[in-house]
This record gives structure tokens, sequence and C-alpha cells, in this order.
């Protein structure tokens, strides 16, 4: 399909419903399977840092952020030289996750017994792209940040408080243009040029539609993070009782592993609808036009 084929475009209206039944069908096949996936990101390093394998440097869960966790100081420069391998590898690893999510979620058959196994595998070459396309997140995020950073420093009062928001939007917008990237990268092959470029029309053709989709969306995926806030805010002393912050951090483990299921589940529901209603779209114009040339 031609991304520049406007009028074949125009005339696909995307379903909200639509995508949000996909996204219930395909978190009913494969919550348990992202999910596991997903607890990982917790699991592994924690299980690490319990070996002294990053002399008590915190990795970074949030796989758009792979160098937030750690802290440069001189103090800890020797703690760098071995927490940025170890970073690198991390970044890999998420990007490989990331992967196999797109491989879980943008299949549209069941799969059962050993063809479980196709869903682990991932070409050298797309995983490169991903991994180069996840860092170019991050260092977007660090670039959101910057005036962020120096409002505080250059002014006060209301300019100090409005220029982060004002930054956060264009970077959110990025985000939500850039979210199917990973599908084209992955199961389209595309070039990478093509998957953004791909990843942006679409979304944007059906903007509006896809923002109300994800507002309901994160409405309800936050529901167990806000359940979270409530009884934090409702029973803060209780958090200090022997076993009650071992039960609190599972709660949030499992409401974060929650929005990254729900999250798949909504990008793959989405990649299906705009790739396979965009080219049906393509094939009715095509087809439109071509008897209008026969009639004449």
């Amino acid at each position: 399909m031609s991304i520049d084929d406007s009028s074949a475009g125009q005339s696909f209206r995307l379903s909200i419903g639509g995508v949000l039944h996909d996204t219930w069908r395909i978190f009913k096949r494969d919550w348990w399977k992202l999910g596991i996936l997903w607890t990982l990101t917790w699991a592994i390093p924690r299980f690490l840092s319990w070996l002294g394998f990053f002399f008590h440097t915190r990795l970074p869960i949030n796989w758009t952020v792979f160098f937030s966790g750690v802290r440069i100081h001189s103090f800890y420069w020797e703690r760098l030289l071995i927490a940025l391998p170890m970073v690198a590898v991390w970044a890999v690893f998420l990007s490989y996750l990331s992967a196999v999510s797109v491989n879980v979620v943008s299949r549209r058959r069941k799969l059962e017994g050993r063809r479980l196994l196709w869903l682990l595998k991932v070409g050298l070459k797309p995983l490169g792209w991903l991994v180069l396309w996840f860092i170019a997140l991050a260092v977007v995020e660090w670039i959101s940040k910057i005036p962020g950073y120096l409002a505080p420093r250059l002014s006060a009062g209301l300019l100090h408080t409005l220029v982060p928001r004002m930054v956060l939007a264009p970077y959110l917008l990025f985000i939500l243009f850039a979210m199917l990237v990973p599908f084209y990268l992955l199961r389209q092959r595309l070039p990478f040029k093509n998957a953004v470029s791909k990843s942006f029309v679409l979304i944007y053709r059906q903007f509006w539609r896809v923002l109300a989709a994800i507002l309901v969306v994160t409405l309800i995926s936050g529901i167990p993070v806000l359940i979270y806030y409530v009884y934090m805010r409702v029973y803060p002393v209780s958090s200090n009782v022997d076993g009650a912050s071992e039960w609190i951090q599972a709660w949030w483990l499992l409401a974060n592993v929650f929005i990254h299921v729900v999250s798949w589940c909504f990008k793959g529901a989405l990649y299906l609808r705009l790739s396979g209603g965009a080219a049906l779209s393509t094939i009715s114009h095509s087809r439109r036009s071509h008897q209008v040339t026969c009639g004449s």
C-alpha cells in the first residue's frame, strides 16, 4: 500500500468500538503470555541485584528510558563503567521483549503447542532497528526535558510552571504517532524510514478516533494504579506495618504489568485495524478507479 494514496486513506474510517472490541479479544487470548513477558522486566533486575552484579546501581524499568537510572557523579564513575554495559544489554533485552510482544498481539489466529515457539523468533536486523528506535525515543525524551531543567534557572512564576508542560505535549504527540513503528519494522520488514512514515501517516489520518480510543483504554488500564493511590491516601500509615509494604509493592507491580499488557493489546488491535482497513480501502479505491476507466 502506498502511504501517499490520500484519497484511499481518507475513505477508511476507524471504528473506535471495533478497536476496543479487538483489544478485549487479544487481551483474553494473550494476557498470560504478555504478563509473563513484562513481569520479567521486574524479576530479572531484582534477581541480578540480589546477586550483587549491579553494585547498587538502579536499572530503569521503563523501556523508553534506558539510562535514567544511572547517577553520574565522581563517586559513581567506577560503578558507571559496569552500569553502562549492563544498561546496553538491558536495552537489547527490552527491545526483544517488545519484539516478542509484537509477534504475540499482531497475529490473527491462535497458536498452540510447539507453534507458540514461533512467537519467540525475532530477526537480528529488525531487532537492531528496534533497539535504535527505542534509543531514539529515549533521546527525544531527554531533549523534551531540557527546557524543564532550564526554566527554573531562567525564569520564575507562571513561565516556570508552563514551560515543562508545553514541551511535554510535542513529546506525547510524537509517541502517539510513532506507536506502530515496531509493528512495521518487525511484521512487514519495512525500512526504518518507511516504517516511521507509515505509522505517522496512518495515525494522522485517524488522529481523533485513535486519541478517543487511547483515552478509553488509558482510563481502563489505570484503574489498578488509581486504587493504589487511593489506598495510599486513605491508609498511609498501613504501609509501615510489617507485611503490608510487600502487598503494596506487589499490587504496584501488578498494576504496571497490567498497563503494559493492555497497552500492547491495544497497539496490536490498532495495527490490525489500521493496516487491514487501509489496505481494503486502497483495494476498493483501485477497483472504483478501474471501473471508471473502463466505463469511460
